[in-house]
């Protein structure tokens, strides 16, 4: 395997991207956020506040009380969360959700919205409410009848110190004294008419956008009042012939008087949208402007807010789907859009940021920059949060650039010379300091070059997982320096010890009987020297027939191959390929084991590791399973390790064993009809990961089939392989026939329906493809938005069916690129016309148990749009591990179970299937000794505190109606 898995970080330099641009843009403050949970949240406005910080409304189905609550967000100034709040009614038949937020003059906010209501009758109300400046409620005020609809998009603190709102339906306008009550109300329009946004003029009337339906046409209409609310004027502005939905979303007063206003039209004919932007005079008229025709490959633009630029232009923003060319892969994408125009409406400057993001409200800040609130896609989990981006005044946020290069400096120098070696494959990290978690990532290409657009700010760059035989001692990996919009950071690094470091990995896309499958073996020398006399050997699956090597084998021996592959370079990888077809004998979902190992692998630094290896196999002979411990190892220090042994899922065994040097142990099974059986054993603690697994582990599959052949199946891919060294590796996988080719896998998978994983496991990633379509594909590109609870500074790509490239962006993007693949079709090369990437990933360090691991892959094949692979679910436990629990005989529907078990602070024992008027539940030791006693009534289950229970096994009896029912065993941990 190809990871290195210490957390040894290499602090680099720390730079300050401080906007040095020639541009207006200099000294402008420029970042972007997300805040949210995991489900969905969204901000559909913000606001700069007179502390220079923001304000963000919106809503939440993370946090609060409700379906959805309202959710408003204090940021400071460079976007840290000052504080949070969520307002609701605190039941979940109720959602509520802000639309409007403006300061008020007080120094409080005061939000508007929606409050919807299920119980009984649906009902939709308008919802206002005040708070301080700390966002603690001080009033609320509902309009609205029960089972009517009517909702507010619109709120405005008027210069009476009042507030003007403008409802949905029927266009009703409220005019609301200081404290929320009415003051008087009117309507505009026709049946179906929509009122949208309300702004005081500057002569104290009130200029609105609503939308009118006549003859099956949509006019989107500008209609002011005076300070009454009576109508001056209503203007009416039909852009298209074509049935059309749509509206104004945003509208402006403007310095001469007139009105800007935005929004978008949906054409039902072409199932489009247009953005729509328009300046009118004082009094309606239009100046210039219209619908947006939509062109270079955009499919949908809709525009949103709009604010007045200092220099008496107009920045508006929404969102943009498009389709981009990229790498020779057509792809589609939504992203914000960010424009602005002078005053007479020419475009100065257009952005499109951030893809998966949609801009809502739009803001001049008072420097001149520009902030800008809405909803990002957070790939991983499928759901929205809330986005603030504060872009410079030409809208650019993330205009710098840190690059460098990596290269193993072999004269000391500290300067990359003629001889020095471009080290390609180390991933590069730039922490936003100020920040708890805002990192932009980069991977060396093979030249060992990275590059990572940023926005500004101060970062510390590290090299968060570089091998422990380099060292960073350089004058210019540690300091401060100051950047301009371009900064470059190299890292010389000096060897601290000369060892060739080989990884080895393999892996197949699919598994049949039916046809071949090629396995990618990929090795690689990640070390500091060259290695020499490289040999490679691989153990194939008994059941796998060998159809052709890309390589000729140097010698077999049964089912094991080498290969002399001779010497490789530093950072230089190969590739072998063998072509492979189950025999017809194998069952299907059988597993298929095939492992591989690389030398030399010897390890070239001193360790506190006392050098005693353990290895494990297993063996059916019979209706018995022998699992073989060896101590590889002629100078070690043996020690008592611990060892359990699964049937099917189910520990059914659990002791210790000792190995002496150079010596065996072995543990065996009877083996039942059909069962599975696995064995873990711990290793010596502190054993380097380039070694070992901290616990290794082997299994056997189908020692007995029942009568009809058959035995279970599905069971090695749940649990970790054991195998994490990266000169040896091994990839099981089941058989299988008709399957969705376009999928993404895990392994471990996960244990139980529940997929639990251990804190800290380790996963091995891999996305399958295939070219199902009419013609060849010449470009296939893998895009994978990592789960926030994934560190990407981890991440290793380990192997891939054809030559590759890969690269980390962002805030951990991991993209796999196959140019010019020529993957034929199905049609005409079935076997050919499927690939893979497999990647390897650590989780963040120490998540918390009950953490949830989504992850799914979008695939481009060449100019069509993205296929979505499945989503890959883990769920971090404890504990989770069942151990056997035997009912005794004639137990007819009864069924114990133990949970947690091993357990920490205390166990349940739970009883199913038969009813007893009392449990008697008693614990004994390993000696027999009786160490606790419980006995309840008239319930189902019983809990067993650990108390003074110490570390280790234990048998239980169950007593119902104070007859025995059921034995079993317990761990205490």
């Amino acid at each position: 395997m190809l990871l290195i898995k210490n957390k040894w970080k290499a602090i680099g330099a720390i730079i300050l991207c401080s906007c040095l641009s020639f541009t207006t843009s200099f000294g402008q403050q420029t970042w972007e956020r997300a805040y949210g949970g995991v489900f969905n949240e969204e901000a559909k406005t913000v606001q700069q506040t007179s502390d220079g910080g923001y304000i963000v409304g919106g809503y939440t189905y993370s946090y609060g009380v409700g379906a959805s609550d309202m959710y408003l967000i204090k940021l400071a100034a460079n976007g840290d969360t000052t504080w949070t709040k969520t307002y609701g009614n605190g039941t979940g038949n109720a959602t509520e959700q802000i639309e409007s937020v403006q300061e008020t003059t007080d120094g409080g906010y005061i939000l508007a919205g929606s409050k919807t209501t299920t119980l009984g009758v649906f009902s939709k109300y308008i919802y206002i409410l005040k708070t301080n400046v700390s966002g603690d409620t001080l009033w609320t005020q509902t309009y609205g009848n029960l089972g009517g609809r009517i909702s507010t998009y619109s709120i405005e603190q008027t210069t009476d110190g009042g507030y003007i709102v403008l409802g949905d339906t029927d266009m009703s306008l409220f005019k609301l004294d200081a404290n929320g009550a009415i003051l008087w109300t009117q309507t505009y329009g026709n049946v179906g008419s929509e009122g949208k946004i309300v702004r005081q003029t500057t002569d104290g009337g009130y200029i609105i956008t609503g939308n009118y339906t006549l003859n099956n046409i949509r006019f989107y209409a500008l209609l002011k009042t005076d300070a009454q609310g009576d109508t001056l004027w209503t203007h009416r502005y039909p852009f298209s012939s074509l049935t059309h939905l749509g509206g104004i979303n945003d509208v402006q007063q403007t310095q001469d008087g007139g009105y800007i206003a935005v929004g978008g039209e949906y054409d039902n004919g072409g199932n489009l949208y247009h953005g729509i932007m328009f300046k009118t005079d004082s009094l309606g008229g239009l100046e210039w402007g219209g619908l947006d025709t939509l062109a270079g490959g955009v499919s949908e633009m809709i525009y949103y807010g709009v604010s007045l630029a200092q220099d008496g232009g107009y920045i508006y923003t929404g969102g943009i789907t498009e389709m981009v060319l990229v790498n020779g892969g057509l792809r589609q994408q939504v992203s914000v859009l960010l424009r602005k125009r002078d005053a007479a409406g020419n475009l100065l400057w257009e952005r499109d940021n951030s893809v998966g993001e949609v801009g809502y409200s739009v803001q001049e800040t008072a420097d001149g920059g520009i902030v800008v609130g809405g909803t990002i896609t957070d790939f991983s989990l499928g759901s929205r949060d809330m986005y603030v981006c504060l872009a410079d005044s030409l809208g650019v946020y993330k205009g710098r650039k840190i690059e460098g290069r990596i290269y193993q400096d072999l004269d000391f120098n500290c300067t990359q010379t003629s001889g020095d070696i471009g080290l390609g494959g180390i991933v590069v990290q730039a922490s936003l300091n100020g920040t708890s978690n805002f990192n932009y990532y980069a991977v060396t290409d093979s030249l060992g070059h990275y590059s990572i657009p940023c926005q500004s700010g101060t970062y510390t760059m590290s090299l968060p997982n570089l091998h422990p035989y380099y060292n960073l001692s350089c004058p210019q990996n540690i300091g401060v320096i100051t950047a301009q919009v371009h900064d470059t950071v190299d890292f010389p690094l000096e060897v601290l010890v000369y060892c060739p470091v080989m990884e080895v990995d393999l892996s197949v896309p699919v598994l049949r009987e039916i046809l071949p499958s090629y396995y990618t073996i990929q090795y690689c020398n990640r070390g500091t020297d060259i290695a020499s006399n490289v040999v490679l050997r691989v153990d194939m699956d008994s059941f796998l027939n060998i159809l052709s090597f890309s390589q000729t084998p140097t010698s077999q021996s049964g089912n094991a191959y080498t290969f002399n592959i001779g010497t490789v370079g530093i950072g230089a990888c190969g590739v072998i390929n063998i072509e492979v077809q189950v025999d017809t004998s194998a069952l299907f979902g059988q597993t298929h084991c095939v492992e591989v190992s690389i030398t030399p692998d010897s390890l070239c630094a001193s360790s506190a590791w006392s050098g005693m290896l353990l290895d494990v196999n297993g063996t059916c002979q019979n209706d018995s399973v022998f699992f073989n411990i060896q101590n590889t190892s002629p100078t070690g220090l043996p020690s008592p390790r611990t060892y359990w042994v699964f049937e099917d899922n189910i520990i059914m065994r659990t002791g210790t064993v000792t190995v002496p040097n150079g010596g065996n142990a072995t543990v065996t099974v009877p083996a039942l009809p059909r069962k599975f059986y696995r064995i873990e054993v711990e290793q010596e603690p502190g054993i380097p990961w380039t070694v070992s697994d901290s616990i290794i582990s082997a299994f056997v599959e189908g020692c007995v089939p029942d009568a009809s052949g058959d035995f279970n199946t599905g069971y090695p891919t749940q649990f970790p392989n054991g195998h994490a060294p990266t000169f040896r590796a091994i990839d099981c996988r089941p058989n299988n026939a008709s399957y969705d080719p376009n999928n993404k896998e895990a392994q471990p998978a996960g244990y139980s329906q529940e997929h639990y994983i251990r804190q800290n496991q380790y996963l091995d990633y891999q996305i399958n493809f295939q070219n199902t379509g009419t013609d060849t594909a010449f470009f296939v590109t893998l895009i994978d938005s990592l789960s926030p609870d994934l560190d990407p500074a981890s991440i290793q790509v380990t192997s891939a069916s054809h030559p590759y490239t890969w690269a980390l962006k962002d805030n951990g993007v991991l993209e796999v690129k196959f140019d010019y693949i020529l993957l034929p079709d199905s049609n005409v090369n079935e076997p050919a016309s499927h690939g893979f990437a497999k990647f390897r990933i650590q989780q963040k360090e120490n998540r918390a148990v009950g953490t949830i691991i989504n992850n799914f892959a979008d695939i481009y094949f060449d100019l069509n749009v993205p296929v979505r692979t499945n989503t890959t679910y883990h769920e971090i436990g404890m504990n989770f591990y069942i151990l056997t629990i035997l009912p005794l005989q004639n137990a007819g529907d009864l069924s114990v179970k133990a949970f947690p078990n091993p357990f920490t602070y205390g166990t349940t024992i739970q009883v199913e299937g038969v009813a007893y008027a009392t449990l008697t539940l008693m614990v004994y030791d390993v000696m027999g000794r009786q160490v606790a006693v419980l006995s309840e009534e008239q319930t189902n289950q019983m809990e067993l505190p650990r108390k003074n229970l110490e570390r280790g096994v234990y048998v239980f009896k169950l007593l119902g109606n104070g007859q025995p029912i059921s034995t079993g065993k317990i761990i205490a941990q």
